[in-house]
C-alpha cells in the first residue's frame, strides 16, 4: 500500500499548540517517504529581535532548522513575514496543491499582529483562527489541527530511539 501523505506542512505561528503540531510533524520525518516542510509566520517587527516566550518553542524551532540542515530536500523551513492578518491570509492562500496534509495548532495568542482581523472571520472557532480558514474549499488537502489538553511538555528531540513510538501512516 503506497502512503497517502508524501508532502506535509507545519503552519507555525507560535504557542504551545503549535509547538506541539511541530513536534509531531518532526518526529514523521523520520519516515523516509514524507517531505516535511515548516512555514514559520513571523511579524515584521521581530526580525529585529528573537523573542520567544518560551525557551522550549525556541529550542524547538532551532532543532527543527536543524534537522533542515541535515535532511536537505527532504525537510524545509520557510518563513513568511507579514504585518497582519491580511499578509497571513495571502500566505496561507499561496499555498495550493503543494501539500497533502497541513498541520496548525488550534489556539493562538490573539494578540498576535499576523492574526490581527482573522478571529473577526471565523465561522468554527473551535478549529481556531488558521483552522478554521484550512476547512474552506479552495484547499485540497487534508487538516490537522492539534490542541493541547492537560499538562503536556515539548520534548527537546523526538526519536524512535528515545523511546518515542513510531507513527505508522501507512495503516488506514
Amino acid at each position: 500500500m503506497t502512503n497517502k501523505w508524501q508532502n506535509m506542512a507545519v503552519l507555525f505561528i507560535g504557542d504551545q499548540d503549535n509547538a506541539e503540531a511541530l513536534a509531531l510533524c518532526m518526529r514523521m520525518t523520520e519516515k523516509p517517504e514524507l517531505n516535511v516542510t515548516m512555514i514559520h509566520f513571523r511579524h515584521k517587527s521581530s526580525l529585529q529581535h528573537e523573542d520567544y516566550s518560551e525557551m522550549a518553542e525556541y529550542n524547538l524551532i532551532n532543532d527543527f532548522k536543524s534537522h533542515v540542515a541535515a535532511n536537505k530536500g527532504k525537510i524545509h523551513y520557510i518563513e513568511e513575514i507579514g504585518k497582519d492578518g491580511v499578509e497571513t491570509t495571502q500566505a496561507i492562500s499561496s499555498l495550493g496543491d503543494a501539500y497533502d496534509l497541513v498541520f496548525v495548532g488550534r489556539d493562538h495568542d490573539l494578540e498576535s499582529s499576523v492574526l490581527y482581523g482573522l478571529i473577526d472571520w471565523s465561522e468554527c472557532p473551535e478549529l481556531g483562527a488558521i483552522g478554521d480558514m484550512l476547512t474552506s474549499p479552495y484547499f485540497h488537502f487534508s487538516v490537522l489541527v492539534h490542541q493541547k489538553i492537560g499538562d503536556t511538555y515539548i520534548q527537546p528531540r523526538f526519536s524512535a530511539e528515545e523511546g518515542f513510538t513510531t507513527i505508522d501512516l501507512d495503516k488506514s
